[in-house]
């Protein structure tokens, strides 16, 4: 497992769906104080729904929070990260699937979470 800034610990991914090439659906669940690294999404458009907790997304450097019910839309060109305080659930549909096209940028990116640093 690669080091992790801030004391944070990793989510827990489960990919629920997937037809090649099309789409995938993805259950992401954020166990307290867990924070992603700062990602593109390749070539993939997507759609996020909040199911449990809160989570926030940190782009460009503004931070936005999601509470249950919520939902939130990434283009290939959105580079964030996402992560929770006190744990949350979240459910992400991919077209066609994130599944290795993503970058995960360096840790020494992830404070500013802007691709024009």
């Amino acid at each position: 497992m690669s080091k992790l800034k801030k004391g944070c610990v990793p989510n827990i991914r489960n990919v629920v769906h997937c037809v090649p090439g099309v789409m995938e659906v993805v259950e992401i669940e954020w166990p307290k104080a867990s924070r992603s690294k700062k990602h593109d999404h390749g070539r993939s458009h997507g759609f996020t729904r909040v199911l449990e907790g809160d989570v926030y997304v940190a782009e460009k450097g503004v931070y936005t929070i999601y509470h249950p019910g919520d939902t939130f839309t990434e283009n290939p060109d959105t580079v964030h990260a996402v992560g929770s305080v006190y744990g949350a659930k979240t459910l992400h549909f991919y077209s066609p699937p994130i599944t290795g096209t993503m970058t995960v940028f360096p840790d020494e990116e992830d404070d500013d979470v802007s691709r024009d640093s």
